[in-house]
């Protein structure tokens, strides 16, 4: 992979926002949490576009934010870590349960921020995307390598996802479930649009 600190990367995305301040900082493009667990799994990038493929947290980084926009992104960071430790907890309990002979079981409910999972998967498509620097990323016809400005509203919290865009839930009745720790992305474009992503997080898939 290339340096991501070089050339077109060494500028903010969400400049559209019009309230940049501080230099142009270091970002992880997928939030630490998911280290040292293992790698990130990527495909659909100009750099592995046919075949997946495992990058680490020190190639993982990239100067894409300034020090303001990175800040007040770090609220998704801890977000996600929250998240994955209810999945995770969730994971368990049914992997314990199903090893004991049935019996009526105590209900458990488990509860998660949506908006904010969406926002954090909406965040670090735009991160992986950015870097990647080949893509129209959303719909229109503005520079390649940058978000549309509804994306980057919508990721900042100051806008939602209006009508059957955003974060879906991709699973099918019967379907065999696998806990697997780390993240997978997996781009889709549509011509020189890149328009959504299919993650996995911990085995669980959303769209």
């Amino acid at each position: 992979m290339s340096d991501l600190s070089t050339g077109s990367a060494k500028r903010c995305w969400a400049r559209s926002l019009g309230n940049c301040e501080g230099k142009i900082s270091r970002e992880h493009l997928v939030s630490e949490c998911f280290f040292p667990v293992g790698g990130v799994k990527v495909k659909g990038q100009s750099w592995c576009l046919d075949e997946e493929k495992e990058v680490g947290l020190a190639s993982l980084t990239g100067k894409i934010l300034c020090q303001k926009h990175n800040s007040d992104l770090s609220e998704l960071d801890t977000a996600i870590a929250t998240i994955t430790e209810t999945l995770s907890e969730s994971v368990k309990l049914f992997e314990s349960r199903k090893r004991v002979s049935s019996r009526r079981w105590r209900i458990e409910r488990y509860t998660i921020d949506g908006l904010l999972l969406e926002r954090w998967f909406l965040k670090t498509f735009i991160n992986l995307s950015v870097v990647d620097n080949k893509w129209i990323i959303g719909e229109g016809t503005h520079p390649c390598g940058m978000p549309s400005d509804d994306l980057v509203r919508i990721a900042f919290g100051l806008n939602r996802f209006e009508g059957n865009l955003g974060l879906s839930i991709a699973s099918h009745v019967g379907e065999q479930f696998i806990f697997k720790h780390g993240l997978r992305l997996t781009s889709k474009t549509i011509g020189p649009n890149l328009l959504a992503g299919m993650f996995s997080l911990y085995g669980f898939r959303f769209f």
